[in-house]
């Protein structure tokens, strides 16, 4: 046995036997287990697979969730030993292996679709009785407006508003002041 050999037999006893196959989109919820002074407990980072890389006992994972409005990632290596437990919530639907443009967005806009089962085809006509003579539909076609002219593509444009350095029209000017002569008593 050379060395080569030998490692990956070491590796394979190291290695996981039941990973689930998530991909980048998925929501997967990671159980970790954390020791803190003599007490141990098991603890739940739940987000969305931004990557994975690497192979065999050097696979990692990142995952990404908001707390309290700040982004967190974490990368966990699948085969440690203090990773008990990885579920998926729920299986994303998206078009990229690495998820990084996710750091940038927010609220609505981080949100990844959800993977839908597009094999089965859901038929709301009722299939008619063996026997009888197939049912047909006849599609009535869209109404079809007629064609515009140019007299109804005319629109009304909105009154301009007067600047107030033009004034006002000379029929909606104020009347001037007149001069008067106020008795000065000397």
């Amino acid at each position: 046995m050379n060395i080569g050999q030998l490692i990956k037999s070491f590796e394979a006893d190291q290695m996981k036997k039941q990973v689930p196959p998530f991909r980048p989109g998925d929501t997967i919820n990671v159980s970790l287990k954390i020791k803190e002074g003599e007490k141990e407990r098991v603890q739940a980072f739940q987000g969305i697979v931004v990557q994975r890389s690497g192979t065999g006992i050097n696979e990692t994972v990142t995952v990404r969730k908001l707390s309290e409005g700040v982004g967190v990632e974490r990368i966990f290596p699948l085969h440690a030993e203090n990773v008990t437990d990885i579920k998926i919530v729920k299986q994303g639907n998206v078009r990229r292996s690495k998820l990084y443009y996710l750091r940038k967005l927010q609220g609505k806009a981080a949100r990844i679709r959800e993977k839908s089962d597009t094999g089965k085809v859901v038929s709301q006509t009722p299939k008619p009785a063996t026997g009888s003579a197939p049912a047909t539909q006849i599609q009535q076609p869209h109404p079809v407006s007629p064609p515009s002219t140019k007299e109804d593509k005319k629109i009304e444009k909105p009154k301009k508003k007067q600047n107030k350095k033009e004034g006002k029209p000379k029929s909606e000017k104020k009347p001037e002041k007149k001069e008067t002569k106020k008795a000065v008593k000397s």
